[in-house]
């Protein structure tokens, strides 16, 4: 579709797509505007259900004239392809704004209160949303809020919507008995698939004002028939639980009627929490602590607030972006969490709070210690369609060798910079700061792939070894596992029966499994280090997928899969369902694989972001236990202990993080003079 025109609308840019279709960017050419052009798949209008579906959401929704509500510009066919032309907004949804973290609470009450206003209005014409969720409300800059999408939308006077409907055509939008609306905001009694009215969107605001508030959804579970079982079973915690500052106790009361299981004790007309929610915003500004300026305001109109979110009063957060920064270079990035490849892997542990402590094996000190970084191999040919192999069969054996104690190993995240280079190894390895270094170039003819590998010694230049493996498509599985066993042999480490054990288990036996996943670590690397491109990390999603279909126990897949949608919340691009994805990721794999640290490392993160902490304190302790190379470990470790008023601990923990990690020696003394 991108460069396509339909009618006078010229598409160029795709933003996404959903149940019903297709959304596009587009410029109308006639008046010279942008707008969006939301497409019907052409497979669904063989359906006149779906067809009348998305007649009946052009026609309701363009009827609603509100600042709040998207406007609609036009329903067309074009030869069969059926579209509606509509407002384009600049900004960004809740589920972006939200991002795991509360907004300030001028920004919620502004956010919710346009929200209400605008389905009191909608509600005032007979149209039920349906569907009010954080991904179906923008907003600006400046904080306007534009509620999207009345594609459930149903009209209240069903006798009106009964003579529309006569014979053969009497055609229902939803059917009766059937759940419908996203899981996390559905009424209960959406839930349950029964009769809906307007009580069912106060319900869903309710759910959207929580999520803005605490950070996360009030009702949660690993499958959306958790998710509705909490729905109607469970009670969320107060949000005063949840943030820093004390929100007014009139906000959770307002919370608690919205969020009511039974219908009839809920706010019975939207304009009732609208007004409520309005007289807080009053209240606070009052106080002078919402940021929001009252005065003198036009009769109806809420005031906007520039969103932001609830101001930190820790540093850890700060800390930890300006370390993750560090590790790829770029100073002015988003925040990220430690890369894939970031993950030696180690066997579970039991840990607890006290279990925190320095170990042997944590303040053994670096010098004398085996150390290696295996340099991104180089496409001898400059072969477009195997440039993956380049970053990704590096990663590989990376990832492999991390699980060794006795080799420190480099992380991925340090020798990407040199994908694509001409460069001296042995220079690379002093800047890394190792002892040895691996090289390789590779050529691939046919399904033939011949890699020729060199070990060298950093400090004495000389060539420790150095092979040529040829591999088919058919055992390119076995390609790393050859280059780390000769570096194992190279370098004389020692290992246990257990990480022989591990070295030599394959990730998966299904070569296209293998091939999907290495095309999704590099894709992952090159959103991580190198775009920020959502697309890039969309399309690391979609290979890890496919390596889980081809091999449904390929426990590192679903490992990567889950630091994608970890990284989708940190990049500010997902919201909080993609911690949930991601969770639900991480344990599958460690259900497959117990020693997966990515994995266990990656859950910290997502543990400190709830907040619970001791859960975090746990799985760091039994990491430093069992991956004592592992950089990462040590920051966080070093961080908690900080939080905890252990400074002593913290100390080591940064010493031994800048010894593992000489590029984060900034953060490092960062956090020592904290």
């Amino acid at each position: 579709m991108i460069g396509a025109t339909l009618l006078n609308y010229r598409i160029s840019e795709k933003l996404g797509a959903g149940g019903q279709g297709t959304v596009y960017k587009a410029v109308d050419e006639k008046l010279g505007r942008t707008v969006v052009i939301k497409v019907l798949a052409p497979e669904l209008t063989a359906r006149e259900a779906n067809l009348r579906r998305f007649e009946r959401e052009a026609r309701l929704a363009s009827s609603l004239d509100h600042p709040n509500i998207c406007t609609i510009y036009g329903l067309h066919e074009l030869e069969g392809l059926h579209f509606i032309a509509m407002q384009f907004i600049e900004g960004k949804n809740v589920r972006e704004l939200v991002a795991g973290r509360p907004l300030s609470l001028a920004s919620a009450l502004s956010i919710g209160t346009q929200v209400a206003d605008a389905l009191t209005a909608a509600h005032s014409r007979g149209i039920i949303h349906r569907d009010i969720k954080a991904g179906n409300v923008m907003v600006t800059s400046a904080g306007m809020a534009k509620v999207l999408d009345f594609g459930l939308a149903k009209l209240l006077d069903e006798g009106q919507a009964d003579r529309d409907r006569t014979g053969p055509e009497n055609i229902h939008l939803t059917e009766l008995g059937v759940p419908y609306g996203t899981a996390t905001y559905a009424a209960p009694e959406q839930a349950t698939g029964g009769h809906v009215d307007h009580r069912a969107d106060i319900f869903s605001t309710g759910v959207l004002l929580y999520e803005m508030l605490a950070g996360t959804w009030p009702f949660r579970g690993k499958t959306s028939i958790e998710v509705r079982y909490a729905v109607l079973h469970d009670t969320p915690a107060p949000v005063a639980e949840m943030r820093k500052d004390n929100p007014p106790p009139r906000l959770q009361q307002i919370l608690d009627r919205a969020l009511q299981k039974d219908p009839a004790a809920r706010y019975q007309r939207m304009e009732e929490m609208r007004d409520e929610l309005r007289a807080v915003m009053r209240e606070q500004a009052g106080l002078g602590g919402a940021g929001v300026d009252t005065t003198d305001p036009l009769p109806g109109v809420v005031p906007t607030v520039a969103p932001r979110h609830q101001e930190q009063t820790g540093g850890f957060g700060r800390s930890f972006r300006r370390w993750l920064r560090s590790l790829t270079g770029a100073e002015t990035q988003p925040t990220s969490l430690p890369p894939a490849s970031y993950s030696p892997g180690a066997s579970s542990g039991a840990g607890t709070q006290r279990d925190i402590h320095d170990t042997p094996h944590a303040t053994a000190a670096l010098d004398g210690q085996k150390s290696i970084a295996i340099l991104p191999f180089r496409n001898t040919a400059n072969d477009p369609e195997a440039n993956f192999y380049e970053f990704s069969l590096a990663d590989a054996v990376i990832t492999e060798l991390a699980r060794l104690r006795s080799l420190v190993v480099r992380p991925s995240s340090q020798i990407i910079k040199y994908q694509g280079k001409q460069i001296d190894p042995v220079e690379a390895g002093r800047e890394l700061r190792v002892s040895s270094v691996l090289a390789a170039s590779f050529l691939r003819a046919g399904d033939q792939l011949r890699v020729n590998a060199q070990l060298l010694d950093v400090a004495s230049g000389e060539l420790v070894w150095s092979d040529r493996i040829d591999a088919s498509a058919e055992n390119i599985i076995t390609l790393q596992d050859t280059i780390a066993h000769r570096i194992v042999d190279g370098l004389n480490l020692e290992h246990t029966s257990a990480e022989r054990e591990a070295v030599a288990a394959p990730a998966t036996r299904s070569t296209s499994a293998y091939e999907e996943y290495l095309r999704a670590r590099d894709f992952f690397a090159r959103f991580l280090f190198r775009t920020l491109a959502p697309e890039d990390c969309d399309k690391a999603v979609e290979h890890f997928q496919r390596a889980i279909q081809l091999d449904q126990s390929f426990a590192l897949a679903y490992s990567g899969l889950g630091a994608c949608y970890a990284n989708r919340v940190l990049k500010g691009l997902g919201g909080a369902e993609d911690y949930e994805l991601a969770e639900n990721a991480f344990a599958r794999a460690l259900e497959l694989d117990p020693e997966v640290v990515e994995a266990r490392m990656l859950m910290v993160f997502i543990y400190l972001a709830r907040g619970e902490k001791h859960k975090a304190r746990a799985e760091v302790a039994r990491l430093a236990r069992e991956a004592p190379n592992e950089a990462a470990v040590y920051f966080v470790k070093g961080a908690l202990h900080r939080l905890d008023g252990e400074y002593d601990r913290a100390l080591r923990a940064f010493d031994r993080l800048s010894r593992l990690d000489p590029a984060a020696r900034v953060v490092t003394s960062y956090n020592r003079a904290r």
